[in-house]
C-alpha cells in the first residue's frame, strides 16, 4: 500500500522512472516512461489506471471528429469526466480517510481528471490542435505529476522534449526534492504534528479557544508543508524527466489579502479554476462575485465533495469578494513613505493568515455540527460567544 511521498515504495517508482529516463536513448525514453506509469497504477491503484484509460479513449475518439460531431463529443466528454470525478468523490470515504491505493477513490483522479478537462477544452475553443495520440498518452501518463499535481498544463509540457538532464540540472532538481522532503519529514511530521503544537497544547482542555485555535494553526501549517512539500518533490522529480512543470506555492503564508493567497496557494489549481470556471461563470452573469464564489466553492468541493469543504470554498470566496470590494478604500492604504505602511503590512498579513488558519475549523472537522461547536468556542474565547 501506498501512503504517500515518504513511502519506500512511491520512491522506490520515481528512482526507476529516473533512472530509465536517463539510461535509455531517447526514442525509448516516452514508451517506457508512459509504461512504468501504467505498471505503476496497475500495481497501486488498477481502479485508476482503468479510469484514466477510459478517459484517454474517449478524448482521443472525440478528438478525431470533425466539425459539430467534434463540439458535441468534446463536450460530452468534458461531461462524463466530472460526473465520473463528482461519482468517485461522492461514494469515497471522508477526505483524510482514503489510502492512496483505495479502490473507491483512484489514485490521483482529481488532477488527471482536471487535466484531461483542459486538454478538451482548449480543444473545442481552438487553442490547441486535436493532440496526437502519442503526446496526449504521453502527458496523461507523467508519473512525477500523477499522484497530487501540480495540474501542469499540455502546451508547455509538449512544447518540451524530455531532455536527459545535465549536472546542473541534477543540482537543481535535487536541491528541489531535498526541500520538499525537509518540509514535510522535518518541518511537518516532526516540528508541528510531534513535537511543536503537541507541547503547546499539552493541559488545554479541548473546549477551550486556545486548544481550537492551536489546532486549526496545527491543521493548516501541516496542510501547507505537506502539500508543498510534495509539490515542491514532484517540481523536481520532473526536471530530472527533462520537464520544467508550474510551481504550486509561492509562499502563500506571507500574503497581505487573501485574494493575494489564492494567487500563491495550489497555483495550478487555482489558475485552472479562474480559466475554466470563473471565466465562465462570469461571462455568463457579468457578476464578479458570482465567478469568485463559483471559483472558490469548485475549488472547496474539488479537496471533497462534503457540505463542509462547500463550506470552507465559500468562505474563502468571500473573503476574496470583500477584499476586492473594499481594496480601493483609501483610509486603508497610505500613501507611499507613510510611517504607517510598516505596520498596516505587518496588520494586514496578520489577518490574513488567521483567516485562512481559522478556516481550518472548516476543513477539518467531519460535519457541521462540529464545526459549529468549535466556533462557538472560538467565538467564546474572545467574548462574543453566549
Amino acid at each position: 500500500m501506498i501512503t504517500g511521498a515518504t513511502d519506500l515504495e512511491f520512491i522506490g517508482w520515481q528512482v526507476a522512472g529516473v533512472a530509465l529516463h536517463v539510461l535509455l536513448p531517447r526514442p525509448a525514453r516516452p514508451v517506457v516512461a508512459v509504461a512504468l506509469t501504467a505498471a505503476f497504477l496497475a500495481v497501486a491503484s488498477w481502479t485508476s489506471l482503468v479510469v484514466l484509460l477510459a478517459f484517454t479513449g474517449a478524448m482521443l475518439a472525440a478528438v478525431r471528429l470533425q466539425g459539430r460531431q467534434r463540439d458535441i463529443a468534446l463536450l460530452s466528454v468534458v461531461a462524463g469526466i466530472a460526473v465520473a470525478l463528482v461519482g468517485f468523490k461522492a461514494l469515497a470515504p471522508a477526505p483524510g480517510h482514503v489510502a492512496m491505493d483505495s479502490v473507491l477513490l483512484p489514485l490521483g483522479l482529481s488532477y488527471y481528471s482536471f487535466r484531461c478537462i483542459h486538454v478538451l477544452v482548449e480543444v473545442y475553443l481552438g487553442e490547441i490542435e486535436p493532440p496526437r495520440p502519442a503526446d496526449l498518452v504521453r502527458y496523461l501518463f507523467f508519473l512525477p505529476t500523477f499522484v497530487a499535481g501540480p495540474i501542469h498544463r499540455y502546451q508547455p509540457f509538449i512544447a518540451e522534449t524530455g531532455e536527459r538532464p545535465d549536472l546542473a540540472t541534477f543540482a537543481r532538481a535535487g536541491e528541489r526534492i531535498l526541500h520538499g522532503y525537509a518540509q514535510i519529514v522535518i518541518l511537518g511530521n516532526w516540528l508541528v504534528s510531534t513535537r511543536l503544537f503537541p507541547a503547546l497544547k499539552a493541559g488545554l482542555a479541548v473546549d477551550t479557544a486556545a486548544f481550537q485555535y492551536l489546532e486549526c494553526l496545527q491543521r493548516g501549517l501541516n496542510l501547507y508543508f505537506q502539500f508543498a512539500g510534495y509539490s515542491s518533490i514532484a517540481v523536481g522529480l520532473a526536471l530530472l524527466h527533462g520537464h520544467q512543470v508550474m510551481e504550486n506555492f509561492n509562499r502563500p503564508l506571507l500574503a497581505t489579502n487573501i485574494a493575494e493567497f489564492w494567487r500563491r496557494w495550489h497555483m495550478s489549481l487555482s489558475s485552472w479554476c479562474r480559466d475554466y470556471v470563473f471565466t465562465g461563470a462570469y461571462s455568463l452573469t457579468r457578476r464578479i462575485w458570482i465567478g469568485t464564489l463559483s471559483t472558490m466553492l469548485v475549488i472547496g468541493v474539488w479537496h471533497g465533495l462534503t457540505e463542509n469543504f462547500a463550506i470552507w470554498g465559500l468562505y474563502h470566496g468571500l473573503g476574496v469578494v470583500i477584499y476586492h470590494q473594499t481594496a480601493h478604500w483609501a483610509w486603508l492604504r497610505p500613501r507611499g513613505g507613510s510611517w504607517l505602511e510598516i505596520p498596516r503590512r505587518v496588520l494586514a498579513w496578520f489577518m490574513t493568515f488567521n483567516y485562512f488558519m481559522l478556516g481550518m475549523v472548516w476543513a477539518k472537522e467531519p460535519s457541521i455540527a462540529h464545526s459549529l461547536d468549535v466556533v462557538l468556542i472560538l467565538l467564546k474565547g474572545v467574548g462574543i460567544g453566549a
